[in-house]
């Protein structure tokens, strides 16, 4: 019986290998180590569309097959979807063995070990470094709210920042590392994309990396450069980015009809469930009601998805200016265009529709409107 499942993997092995044939060889070969896997995947990262599929055997998988371009990054998946993955490498034309093996205690990601391909074993090695760097932020973070039951004095706070902050500088300084180590191989490149979160705040690293960089057109880079676009757009002297949300009633507006008309607005992306943008309210709302009548306006994009909350929030809060949201959260293409990942933000623009600053929060916005309207 053994025998007859063996031959069953490879015959399977030989139907992907028809079904993909085209140009370039590949083979991988997944074993995996207190997991069981059933049917698996190999999906391509950057089309997300499955290259083969095969039935394991004693958690074990072979996938062979041929491919008119290999994706620089491909996933081993449990699902078609590729979402429950087990491993992500750079696939070439070299036989690759991967090793997977379940989360070690207390760790959200597979083990992985690789060999057959030079680029994947370098990707793995300085993934195991990110990855443990990672971890000390993870524990460090469980750690304090595990001792502190109630808030820490503001010296505790002091400490805990400055270790939070080594910590953290530790984990992307390790992910710079690997990247600008690797600039003439394709491993920098599955870097930048999987390590975008962590770098999104160093967007100078990230344009400095893309200048004359041999993989910078490369599909995988588009939510980068994206990225990039919308931190340029949010610097000071930038042009409005116009598109369009609905109203509560679902009537669509442009950003334009509101921003460059002839008074300073402030563009605010908030949330009803998101707290810091509560607490911040009333310092907008102060600033709306002082500045308002010597031409200050305020446009607020929402993240929300129930249109319930968004409207008790407006009308609890006192924001008794412009609203639009397509009840889409974090998919909002407001989120998209001005590359918002944290919210309260906001953007000031200038009766001419230009950007004066970004994040102006607490007394620092009241500050500037009366800089600006003396």
């Amino acid at each position: 019986m053994k025998h007859i499942s063996v031959t069953l993997s490879y015959v399977l092995a030989f139907v992907c290998l028809t079904a993909c044939a085209q140009t370039t060889n590949y083979s991988v070969d997944v074993t995996t180590e207190n997991m069981d896997i059933n049917k698996v995947y190999l999906i391509n990262a950057e089309t997300r569309q499955v290259m083969c599929e095969v039935d394991a055997n004693h958690n074990q998988a072979h996938f062979e097959g041929q491919a008119e371009e290999l994706p620089v990054l491909a996933i081993v998946s449990k699902d078609s979807a590729g979402e429950q993955v087990l491993a992500r490498f750079i696939l070439d034309g070299n036989g690759i063995a991967l090793t997977v093996s379940a989360p070690a205690a207390g760790e959200r990601t597979n083990g992985l070990k690789a060999s057959g391909s030079p680029l994947t074993e370098k990707l793995v090695s300085v993934n195991a470094q990110i990855r443990e760097k990672a971890q000390a932020v993870q524990n460090f973070v469980q750690d304090v709210q595990t001792r502190y039951t109630q808030r820490p004095t503001d010296e505790q706070m002091a400490e805990l920042e400055a270790q939070y902050e080594q910590l953290m500088g530790a984990y992307t300084q390790t992910v710079k590392d690997g990247i600008t180590d690797n600039l003439d191989n394709k491993v920098s490149l599955v870097l930048l994309l999987l390590n975008f979160d962590i770098l999104s705040d160093d967007s100078e690293f990230v344009q400095r990396t893309l200048q004359s960089y041999a993989f910078a057109e490369n599909e995988l880079l588009k939510p980068v450069h994206e990225y990039i676009a919308a931190m340029t757009a949010r610097q000071s002297g930038a042009e409005l980015i116009d598109f369009e949300l609905p109203d509560a009633a679902g009537t669509m507006h442009k950003l334009s009809e509101y921003v460059g008309q002839g008074s300073y607005v402030l563009v605010d992306f908030w949330a009803s469930w998101c707290g810091p943008c509560r607490a911040e309210m009333p310092n907008v709302v102060a600033a709306y009601q002082k500045y308002h009548d010597k031409g200050f306006d305020i446009l607020s994009l929402s993240f929300d998805s129930n249109r319930d909350a968004w409207l008790k929030a407006i009308n609890d809060l006192g924001m008794t200016w412009y609203h639009l949201s397509d009840l889409k959260g974090w998919e909002s293409l407001a989120a998209q265009k001005y590359g918002i990942r944290s919210i309260p933000s906001t953007l000031l623009f200038d009766p001419a529709g230009k950007v004066v600053a970004a994040d102006l929060r607490g007394d620092a916005l009241s500050t500037r409107l009366e800089e600006l309207m003396r």
